[in-house]
């Protein structure tokens, strides 16, 4: 079952260089601070996850995405290709970290980048063992 979207807020990307093994969520979240969140054009960015049953066990499926004005730029996409955690706000205050897509071996995110002289888009979908 498909949960009901949340509206983003406030996206930040952590570079893959500042997360290390030994961090949890909070460590990670911590690193967020104001003024190194990516723009986008708001009541773009959502966040849902879904929830898979199989005879292994449950899984879940988490897409978040957002898009904003025109093309990329080269040093934009290289953050959001290098990142190691996104810290996600939404406009109901919650905050949630996404980090290594745990149900293929601890594998980085790795964003879908959609960008023409419009806009650009871009959506992560990872595969996680737990809820977020």
């Amino acid at each position: 079952m498909k949960s009901e979207p949340l509206l983003l807020s406030k996206v930040h990307f952590i570079p893959n260089s500042q997360i290390t093994d030994e961090m949890e969520a909070a460590d990670i979240a911590a690193l967020a601070v104001k003024g190194n969140e990516l723009y986008f054009t708001p009541g773009t960015g959502a966040f849902s996850q879904e929830n898979k049953h199989s005879t292994a066990g449950t899984s879940w499926i988490v897409e978040f995405g957002f898009s904003f004005p025109g093309p990329i730029s080269e040093q934009k996409e290289a953050e959001i290709r290098n990142c190691g955690a996104a810290v996600l706000r939404f406009t109901d205050g919650q905050v949630k970290v996404i980090h290594r897509n745990d149900r293929v071996s601890n594998a980085r995110m790795k964003p879908d980048i959609q960008s023409n002289m419009q806009k650009t888009v871009v959506k992560f979908n990872i595969n996680s063992l737990y809820c977020l």
